[in-house]
């Protein structure tokens, strides 16, 4: 445990006052302080604000302040009458941060995206495509820097394209959140982001890597190449955030390639706030051999108990069927969310209407639908929480789809969740689910997974997840359908040290690993993966 005492200013008598911080420097919200006396009773109590602040106004004089909350190693700090404290403590960071953080990004010896993103609980891998637990026939919705990747040609994105490398952060949203971000999404949305802190690295052996990343203030860049046998990829990002019209503009540039394809693509977006509204818009294009597109968007929210969003959305997209012919989708999509945070639930609500047509060189197809989503957790005590949730969609086709005469897909999603947590060094959940698609080529998946993340010691953690699905169909479909009908999935991941760092995981398959060992200002990392049924093995050195 670490303390530290910084004099900023002082009230006498038994008021206490203080910040909480972790030794990242971050505020601990919710931290609960109490005051103890020289015989060792609590005499006062509070909770840290959102920026980590506290005060205690005490029935006695304290000589220790103590402070415990979720995932942290419980610290004490003396109790100065003479100055406000800031206490220093140390998390369980595994189960504070999200299931990827940067550290584990720039340790993981994996060479492609859909190895490192199949690491979350149930995201599971479907060829080249990633989703949410398989849903949506195994195509989720792939967004780099707020481009999307995926393709209305056949659904495909442009992940074998992404160098792991170059990535900062991968957020998987709920397909709960369908209804907002287009019926593409109810396979899962998956945000990708390679704008981050500045770094370096360079990998040898049987691969090859390299990797930089520069910023200032506002404009930051990203260069990644990896180089396998027969495969090269390369990737440039450019990202730049001013202040603009008591706002934030942000603009964003990227080229992906590899040895068979390139993609161009470019963002725009305007964030700005009040006292009572949030309000967020972006307009996106991107362009490759076979596809282009244009996606705008933009929501305004409401602050309050109970905060309102309001979403208008559009995109337009060509592509090139495999006869050589062109095609055009559009879709127009407007949707209203509401949610509610009582004591012990948390509610979320949304519809949509979606309006799609697709222009095809024999004849064109018109639809709409309303999408809806709806969920509800439940607290019950400070240990123990269940969700449920429900979806119904209709996605708009694709391309690839319309020249089969399939109208899309009209599928009902049903899930459950519950989680048990220690609040220190234990997380444990489960979900079940089924999805029922009715179509020409009707799907029933149906799941039941489990996953849980251990913090045995601040600097040894074990992660893992297992899913077991059933799968039928009624017909052949002409898009990839998740392959095996019944698969069973599992990952095992050990992580132990802080400064030098050992990784093994066990995938259903060879173990696969790293260690990362610092000295000085920079980091050499070995790290042996499987590639295709090959084991690669590659030693990098670059920044800490």
């Amino acid at each position: 445990m670490l303390l530290a005492f910084v004099p900023l200013a002082a009230e006498a008598g038994t008021l206490r006052t203080g910040i909480v911080r972790d030794t990242d420097g971050a505020a601990i919200a919710q931290a609960r302080v109490r005051a103890i006396d020289a015989a060792g009773r609590t005499i006062g109590s509070d909770r840290a604000a959102p920026d980590g602040t506290f005060a205690l106004d005490t029935d006695g004089e304290p000589t220790v302040l103590e402070v415990s909350c979720a995932y942290c190693v419980t610290t004490r700090a003396i109790a100065r009458a003479d100055e406000t404290i800031v206490i220093l403590v140390r998390r369980y960071a595994v189960l504070r941060d999200a299931p990827l953080a940067p550290a584990d990004l720039a340790a993981l010896p994996y060479r492609r995206l859909l190895q490192i993103a199949t690491l979350v609980p149930y995201v599971v891998a479907n060829g080249s495509e990633i989703s949410d637990r398989g849903l949506d026939r195994g195509h989720g919705a792939l967004v780099l820097e707020g481009i999307p990747l995926y393709r209305s040609t056949d659904g495909a994105s442009a992940s074998e394209s992404i160098v792991p490398f170059a990535l900062a952060d991968i957020l998987a949203l709920s397909p709960l959140e369908a209804p907002r971000y287009g019926t593409y999404a109810q396979g899962g949305l998956f945000a990708v982001r390679a704008i981050g802190s500045p770094s370096a690295r360079i990998d040898g052996g049987d691969a090859s890597d390299l990797e930089a990343r520069i910023g200032a203030r506002a404009f930051h860049a990203t260069f990644a190449a990896a180089s396998d046998t027969g495969d090269h990829r390369s990737n440039g990002i450019v990202a730049a955030d001013v202040p603009f019209a008591g706002g934030m503009l942000s603009a964003r540039a990227l080229a992906l390639g590899d040895a068979t394809r390139s993609l161009e693509g470019a963002m725009l977006g305007y964030a700005t706030a009040s006292r009572r509204t949030l309000l967020l818009s972006h307009l996106a294009v991107r362009s490759s051999v076979d596809n282009s597109l244009v996606d705008g968007a933009a929501s305004l929210r409401s602050r309050g108990m109970i905060p309102v969003e309001l979403s208008v959305r559009a995109t337009r997209s060509t592509g090139i069927l495999p006869d050589g012919s062109t095609g055009t989708q559009s879709t127009q999509a407007l949707s209203l969310g509401a949610e509610s945070h009582g004591v012990a639930t948390e509610t979320r609500v949304a519809i949509a209407y979606e309006r799609g047509s697709n222009a095809l060189a024999f004849g064109s197809t018109i639809g709409s639908a309303l999408t809806a989503s709806a969920s509800e957790e439940v607290r019950i005590g400070e240990r123990f929480s269940v969700q449920g949730g429900v979806l119904t969609a209709l996605r708009t086709p694709t391309l690839l789809e319309s020249e089969s005469a399939i109208l899309g897909d009209r599928s009902v999603l049903i899930q459950t969740r519950a989680t048990y947590t220690d609040n220190a060094r234990l997380r444990v959940g489960a979900v079940a689910y089924s999805e029922r698609i009715a179509s020409s080529a009707g799907r029933h998946l149906s799941g039941i997974g489990i996953d849980g993340t251990w913090q045995i010691a601040p600097a040894l953690a074990v992660r893992a997840w297992t899913l077991a699905t059933a799968t039928s169909s009624d017909a052949a479909y002409p898009r990839l359908s998740l392959a095996p009908q019944n698969a069973h999935r599992q990952v095992v991941w050990f992580t132990a040290g802080e400064a030098l760092r050992v990784d093994l995981l066990a995938r259903g398959g060879p173990l696969e690993g790293d260690i990362r060992l610092p000295f000085g200002a920079y980091a050499a990392t070995l790290g042996s993966s499987m590639q295709a049924g090959v084991r690669v093995t590659t030693l990098g050195i670059g920044l800490r």
